[in-house]
Protein backbone atom coordinates (compact mmCIF):
# COMPACT_ATOMS: atom_id res chain seq x y z
CA UNK A 1 0.00 0.00 0.00
CA UNK A 2 2.64 2.20 0.98
CA UNK A 3 4.84 0.93 -2.45
CA UNK A 4 1.15 2.36 -4.39
CA UNK A 5 0.78 5.82 -2.72
CA UNK A 6 4.35 6.25 -3.22
CA UNK A 7 4.42 5.48 -6.85
CA UNK A 8 1.61 7.83 -7.13
CA UNK A 9 2.91 10.82 -5.45
CA UNK A 10 5.79 10.39 -7.90
CA UNK A 11 3.98 10.72 -10.68
CA UNK A 12 2.01 13.85 -9.23
CA UNK A 13 5.55 15.26 -8.80
CA UNK A 14 5.94 15.10 -12.46
CA UNK A 15 2.53 16.75 -13.67
CA UNK A 16 2.08 20.82 -14.49
CA UNK A 17 0.47 22.56 -12.08
CA UNK A 18 -2.56 22.55 -14.57
CA UNK A 19 -2.67 18.53 -15.04
CA UNK A 20 -2.15 18.48 -11.06
CA UNK A 21 -5.54 20.35 -10.95
CA UNK A 22 -7.34 18.92 -13.47
CA UNK A 23 -6.86 15.69 -11.92
CA UNK A 24 -8.06 16.69 -8.49
CA UNK A 25 -11.10 17.85 -10.04
CA UNK A 26 -11.80 14.52 -11.65
CA UNK A 27 -10.96 12.50 -8.64
CA UNK A 28 -12.77 15.06 -5.98
CA UNK A 29 -16.73 14.29 -4.98
CA UNK A 30 -18.19 17.49 -4.71
CA UNK A 31 -21.95 17.79 -2.67
CA UNK A 32 -23.87 20.78 -2.05
CA UNK A 33 -26.64 21.54 0.08
CA UNK A 34 -29.05 24.06 -2.44
CA UNK A 35 -31.40 24.75 -0.19
CA UNK A 36 -35.61 24.74 0.37
CA UNK A 37 -37.83 25.00 -2.67
CA UNK A 38 -40.80 26.61 -2.90
CA UNK A 39 -42.66 23.49 -1.64
CA UNK A 40 -40.65 22.81 0.99
CA UNK A 41 -38.28 20.53 -0.23
CA UNK A 42 -35.15 20.16 0.42
CA UNK A 43 -32.67 20.55 -3.18
CA UNK A 44 -29.02 18.90 -2.62
CA UNK A 45 -26.56 18.24 -5.70
CA UNK A 46 -23.58 15.62 -5.29
CA UNK A 47 -21.54 14.93 -8.40
CA UNK A 48 -19.01 11.60 -7.83
CA UNK A 49 -16.73 12.42 -10.82
CA UNK A 50 -16.48 14.68 -13.54
CA UNK A 51 -18.93 12.97 -15.92
CA UNK A 52 -21.95 12.54 -13.50
CA UNK A 53 -23.93 14.76 -11.34
CA UNK A 54 -27.57 13.39 -8.93
CA UNK A 55 -29.97 16.04 -8.28
CA UNK A 56 -32.53 15.40 -5.41
CA UNK A 57 -35.70 17.13 -4.27
CA UNK A 58 -36.06 15.82 -0.84
CA UNK A 59 -39.57 15.90 1.27
CA UNK A 60 -39.39 16.37 4.87
CA UNK A 61 -39.98 12.64 5.66
CA UNK A 62 -37.59 11.73 3.29
CA UNK A 63 -34.60 13.68 4.26
CA UNK A 64 -35.32 12.99 8.33
CA UNK A 65 -34.51 9.17 6.84
CA UNK A 66 -31.90 9.96 4.55
CA UNK A 67 -29.93 12.00 7.78
CA UNK A 68 -30.81 8.94 10.03
CA UNK A 69 -29.30 6.66 7.39
CA UNK A 70 -26.32 7.91 7.14
CA UNK A 71 -25.96 9.20 10.97
CA UNK A 72 -26.21 5.17 11.23
CA UNK A 73 -23.41 3.91 8.92
CA UNK A 74 -20.91 6.62 9.96
CA UNK A 75 -21.08 5.19 13.34
CA UNK A 76 -20.63 1.86 12.20
CA UNK A 77 -18.05 -0.70 12.66
CA UNK A 78 -19.48 -2.80 10.00
CA UNK A 79 -21.01 -2.18 6.89
CA UNK A 80 -21.82 -4.28 3.79
CA UNK A 81 -23.51 -3.41 1.08
CA UNK A 82 -24.85 -5.29 -2.40
CA UNK A 83 -26.05 -3.38 -4.89
CA UNK A 84 -27.43 -4.14 -8.41
CA UNK A 85 -28.25 -1.46 -11.12
CA UNK A 86 -31.09 -2.32 -14.02
CA UNK A 87 -33.26 -1.00 -16.15
CA UNK A 88 -36.80 -1.75 -16.93
CA UNK A 89 -39.37 0.60 -18.92
CA UNK A 90 -36.79 2.59 -20.68
CA UNK A 91 -35.83 3.70 -16.69
CA UNK A 92 -32.88 2.97 -14.37
CA UNK A 93 -33.18 1.64 -11.45
CA UNK A 94 -30.87 0.77 -8.31
CA UNK A 95 -31.45 -2.30 -5.47
CA UNK A 96 -29.58 -1.90 -2.88
CA UNK A 97 -29.16 -3.87 0.36
CA UNK A 98 -27.27 -2.86 3.08
CA UNK A 99 -26.30 -4.38 6.51
CA UNK A 100 -25.09 -1.97 9.03
CA UNK A 101 -23.41 -3.82 12.40
CA UNK A 102 -25.27 -7.05 11.15
CA UNK A 103 -28.54 -5.65 10.55
CA UNK A 104 -30.46 -5.25 7.66
CA UNK A 105 -31.27 -1.33 6.93
CA UNK A 106 -33.21 -0.10 3.78
CA UNK A 107 -31.24 2.48 2.09
CA UNK A 108 -33.07 5.29 0.70
CA UNK A 109 -31.09 6.82 -1.32
CA UNK A 110 -31.49 4.09 -3.47
CA UNK A 111 -35.20 4.54 -2.76
CA UNK A 112 -35.04 8.37 -4.02
CA UNK A 113 -33.31 7.28 -6.63
CA UNK A 114 -36.18 4.53 -7.88
CA UNK A 115 -38.85 7.25 -7.17
CA UNK A 116 -37.28 10.17 -9.17
CA UNK A 117 -36.74 11.74 -5.96
CA UNK A 118 -33.45 11.81 -7.14
CA UNK A 119 -32.11 11.94 -10.50
CA UNK A 120 -28.75 11.20 -12.07
CA UNK A 121 -27.40 12.94 -14.62
CA UNK A 122 -24.54 12.46 -17.68
CA UNK A 123 -22.34 15.21 -19.09
CA UNK A 124 -23.07 15.25 -22.59
CA UNK A 125 -20.05 16.83 -25.22
CA UNK A 126 -22.73 18.70 -27.34
CA UNK A 127 -26.03 18.97 -25.02
CA UNK A 128 -24.74 19.64 -21.50
CA UNK A 129 -25.88 17.82 -18.51
CA UNK A 130 -28.75 15.04 -19.60
CA UNK A 131 -30.68 12.60 -17.67
CA UNK A 132 -29.92 9.18 -17.95
CA UNK A 133 -33.24 8.50 -18.49
CA UNK A 134 -33.42 10.89 -21.67
CA UNK A 135 -30.08 9.40 -22.74
CA UNK A 136 -31.60 6.08 -23.24
CA UNK A 137 -34.52 7.29 -24.79
CA UNK A 138 -32.93 9.17 -27.17
CA UNK A 139 -31.31 8.32 -30.65
CA UNK A 140 -27.14 7.74 -31.36
CA UNK A 141 -25.07 7.81 -33.80
CA UNK A 142 -21.32 6.87 -33.32
CA UNK A 143 -18.63 7.33 -36.09
CA UNK A 144 -15.41 6.47 -36.09
CA UNK A 145 -12.97 8.24 -38.99
CA UNK A 146 -10.13 6.84 -40.58
CA UNK A 147 -7.84 7.43 -43.79
CA UNK A 148 -5.66 4.52 -44.70
CA UNK A 149 -6.56 2.42 -41.33
CA UNK A 150 -5.17 5.24 -39.23
CA UNK A 151 -7.39 7.94 -36.89
CA UNK A 152 -8.66 10.88 -39.19
CA UNK A 153 -9.90 14.09 -38.64
CA UNK A 154 -12.69 15.70 -40.13
CA UNK A 155 -16.24 17.01 -39.47
CA UNK A 156 -19.63 16.14 -39.46
CA UNK A 157 -22.60 17.86 -40.12
CA UNK A 158 -26.27 16.60 -39.22
CA UNK A 159 -29.07 18.07 -40.44
CA UNK A 160 -32.99 16.97 -39.53
CA UNK A 161 -34.97 16.39 -42.54
CA UNK A 162 -38.40 16.90 -41.55
CA UNK A 163 -36.91 20.52 -39.60
CA UNK A 164 -33.93 20.86 -42.07
CA UNK A 165 -32.25 22.19 -39.00
CA UNK A 166 -28.84 21.44 -38.61
CA UNK A 167 -28.48 19.86 -35.44
CA UNK A 168 -24.65 18.95 -35.14
CA UNK A 169 -22.24 21.05 -37.03
CA UNK A 170 -18.44 19.95 -35.49
CA UNK A 171 -15.10 19.01 -36.05
CA UNK A 172 -14.10 15.57 -35.56
CA UNK A 173 -11.03 14.13 -34.07
CA UNK A 174 -9.83 10.68 -35.08
CA UNK A 175 -9.06 8.94 -31.84
CA UNK A 176 -11.66 6.69 -30.77
CA UNK A 177 -15.74 6.72 -31.65
CA UNK A 178 -17.66 10.24 -31.81
CA UNK A 179 -20.91 9.56 -29.82
CA UNK A 180 -23.66 11.91 -31.46
CA UNK A 181 -27.01 12.09 -29.22
CA UNK A 182 -30.20 12.98 -31.11
CA UNK A 183 -33.65 13.20 -30.66
CA UNK A 184 -35.40 10.04 -32.87
CA UNK A 185 -36.55 11.50 -36.15
CA UNK A 186 -34.85 11.58 -39.94
CA UNK A 187 -31.63 12.88 -40.93
CA UNK A 188 -28.82 13.65 -43.68
CA UNK A 189 -25.05 12.90 -42.20
CA UNK A 190 -22.09 14.64 -43.97
CA UNK A 191 -18.75 13.51 -43.07
CA UNK A 192 -15.44 15.42 -44.32
CA UNK A 193 -12.31 14.67 -44.04
CA UNK A 194 -9.55 17.26 -43.54
CA UNK A 195 -7.56 15.87 -46.68
CA UNK A 196 -8.64 18.06 -49.60
CA UNK A 197 -8.06 15.08 -52.13
CA UNK A 198 -11.34 12.70 -50.50
CA UNK A 199 -14.32 13.37 -51.34
CA UNK A 200 -17.38 13.63 -48.25
CA UNK A 201 -19.21 10.76 -47.69
CA UNK A 202 -23.08 11.05 -47.41
CA UNK A 203 -25.91 9.23 -45.49
CA UNK A 204 -28.96 9.99 -46.88
CA UNK A 205 -32.60 9.69 -44.61
CA UNK A 206 -31.38 7.60 -42.01
CA UNK A 207 -34.61 6.98 -39.58
CA UNK A 208 -33.44 6.67 -36.28
CA UNK A 209 -36.05 5.53 -33.11
CA UNK A 210 -35.79 6.15 -29.36
CA UNK A 211 -33.13 4.23 -28.41
CA UNK A 212 -31.86 3.25 -31.91
CA UNK A 213 -28.37 3.47 -32.83
CA UNK A 214 -26.52 4.22 -36.09
CA UNK A 215 -22.57 3.29 -36.43
CA UNK A 216 -20.33 3.06 -39.00
CA UNK A 217 -16.64 3.43 -39.14
CA UNK A 218 -15.71 5.54 -42.15
CA UNK A 219 -12.66 4.51 -43.90
CA UNK A 220 -11.70 7.61 -46.55
CA UNK A 221 -9.67 6.30 -49.39
CA UNK A 222 -8.00 8.21 -52.12
CA UNK A 223 -8.60 6.82 -55.28
CA UNK A 224 -5.67 7.37 -58.05
CA UNK A 225 -5.49 5.58 -61.40
CA UNK A 226 -3.81 5.31 -64.39
CA UNK A 227 -5.32 5.11 -67.71
CA UNK A 228 -3.06 4.21 -70.74
CA UNK A 229 -5.09 5.10 -74.31
CA UNK A 230 -4.14 4.70 -77.45
CA UNK A 231 -6.42 5.48 -80.75
CA UNK A 232 -5.80 3.94 -83.72
CA UNK A 233 -7.37 4.77 -87.43
CA UNK A 234 -6.74 2.46 -89.96
CA UNK A 235 -4.84 0.14 -87.61
CA UNK A 236 -2.29 3.00 -86.71
CA UNK A 237 -1.89 5.37 -83.85
CA UNK A 238 -3.16 8.63 -84.47
CA UNK A 239 -3.00 12.43 -82.30
CA UNK A 240 -6.24 12.82 -80.19
CA UNK A 241 -8.00 15.13 -78.25
CA UNK A 242 -9.54 13.95 -74.78
CA UNK A 243 -11.83 15.19 -72.58
CA UNK A 244 -13.17 13.39 -69.22
CA UNK A 245 -15.81 14.38 -67.35
CA UNK A 246 -16.82 13.70 -63.51
CA UNK A 247 -20.47 11.88 -64.05
CA UNK A 248 -22.06 12.69 -61.03
CA UNK A 249 -20.96 16.39 -60.74
CA UNK A 250 -20.58 17.00 -64.42
CA UNK A 251 -17.51 18.53 -63.72
CA UNK A 252 -14.76 19.24 -66.67
CA UNK A 253 -12.05 17.61 -65.25
CA UNK A 254 -9.43 17.14 -68.22
CA UNK A 255 -9.20 18.93 -71.68
CA UNK A 256 -6.35 18.55 -73.70
CA UNK A 257 -5.90 18.68 -77.66
CA UNK A 258 -4.18 17.26 -79.46
CA UNK A 259 -2.58 14.20 -78.04
CA UNK A 260 1.01 13.43 -79.55
CA UNK A 261 2.47 9.70 -78.91
CA UNK A 262 1.21 6.25 -79.33
CA UNK A 263 0.49 5.52 -75.54
CA UNK A 264 -0.56 8.45 -73.56
CA UNK A 265 -0.83 8.21 -69.77
CA UNK A 266 -3.63 10.46 -67.53
CA UNK A 267 -3.51 10.13 -64.11
CA UNK A 268 -6.72 10.19 -62.07
CA UNK A 269 -7.81 11.29 -58.48
CA UNK A 270 -11.27 10.87 -56.96
CA UNK A 271 -13.25 13.11 -57.07
CA UNK A 272 -16.88 11.54 -56.75
CA UNK A 273 -16.83 8.72 -54.44
CA UNK A 274 -19.24 7.42 -52.26
CA UNK A 275 -17.22 5.39 -48.99
CA UNK A 276 -17.41 3.03 -47.06
CA UNK A 277 -19.48 1.05 -49.65
CA UNK A 278 -17.98 1.37 -52.68
CA UNK A 279 -14.13 2.87 -53.47
CA UNK A 280 -14.71 3.33 -57.00
CA UNK A 281 -14.02 5.90 -59.30
CA UNK A 282 -16.36 6.97 -62.24
CA UNK A 283 -15.50 9.01 -65.92
CA UNK A 284 -16.76 9.95 -69.19
CA UNK A 285 -14.24 10.09 -71.33
CA UNK A 286 -14.64 11.29 -74.69
CA UNK A 287 -11.84 11.48 -77.33
CA UNK A 288 -11.59 12.00 -81.23
CA UNK A 289 -8.66 11.79 -83.56
CA UNK A 290 -6.76 15.00 -84.59
CA UNK A 291 -5.33 14.63 -88.47
CA UNK A 292 -3.98 17.16 -91.05
CA UNK A 293 -2.07 19.90 -90.20
CA UNK A 294 -3.96 21.51 -87.48
CA UNK A 295 -3.51 20.85 -84.20
CA UNK A 296 -7.69 21.31 -82.94
CA UNK A 297 -10.11 18.46 -84.12
CA UNK A 298 -12.50 19.52 -86.96
CA UNK A 299 -15.90 21.25 -86.27
CA UNK A 300 -17.74 18.05 -87.16
CA UNK A 301 -15.31 15.95 -85.38
CA UNK A 302 -16.88 12.33 -84.63
CA UNK A 303 -16.44 11.39 -80.53
CA UNK A 304 -15.89 8.27 -78.81
CA UNK A 305 -17.27 7.88 -75.85
CA UNK A 306 -16.72 5.54 -72.59
CA UNK A 307 -17.34 5.23 -69.32
CA UNK A 308 -13.59 4.83 -67.75
CA UNK A 309 -14.10 2.70 -64.34
CA UNK A 310 -10.75 3.27 -61.65
CA UNK A 311 -10.33 1.49 -58.68
CA UNK A 312 -7.42 2.13 -55.92
CA UNK A 313 -4.24 1.96 -57.76
CA UNK A 314 -5.57 0.01 -61.07
CA UNK A 315 -3.96 1.00 -64.33
CA UNK A 316 -6.60 0.58 -67.21
CA UNK A 317 -5.39 0.45 -70.44
CA UNK A 318 -7.57 0.51 -73.54
CA UNK A 319 -7.11 0.58 -77.31
CA UNK A 320 -9.50 2.57 -79.29
CA UNK A 321 -10.53 1.73 -82.93
CA UNK A 322 -12.22 4.09 -85.75
CA UNK A 323 -11.77 1.45 -88.28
Amino acid sequence: MEAAKDSAEKKLATMSPGRRTALRERLTAREEIKGFDSQGRCQTESQPNERTLIRCNYDKQMLTRVVDFIKKARNADNIAVQQSIGMANGQWFSDSRVRINGESVANPMAEALNTGTCKTYRKDPDRGWVSIDQLNRMAHVELKLLENGKPATGHVRVVNRETGKVVFDKDVRGKGKRRINLDPGSYDIEVRSDSPDVSPVHFKDIKLKSSGLFRKDIEFHTITGTLKLTLKAQGKPVNMAIYIKDPDTGKWMYLRDPIHGKKPKFYFKGSSIQLPESLTGRYEVYVTPVTGKGFKPSANARYEKFLLTIKNGETVEKVLSLD
